[in-house]
């Protein structure tokens, strides 16, 4: 991943792998972790959809090809 998305991706996605690895996950709304797994799914998928709108915003002045 180093030489294909660069450090910064791979220093990401470790700490991305811990936080995951360290909360319980649970589907069950009767148990007390469950808020606690779905604000943590919740935050992932916003970081997510926040990295990948940047990603696919153009560049200021860029020509725009049509």
């Amino acid at each position: 991943m180093v030489f294909r998305a660069g450090v910064l991706s791979l220093i990401v996605g470790l700490i991305l792998v811990g936080v995951l690895e360290s909360v319980p996950v649970t589907f069950d709304t009767a148990n007390w972790y469950f808020a606690n797994a779905m604000f943590m799914f919740g935050t992932v998928a916003a970081l997510a959809i926040a990295a990948f709108r940047i990603a696919i915003k153009p560049a200021p002045n860029s020509a725009i090809l049509r």
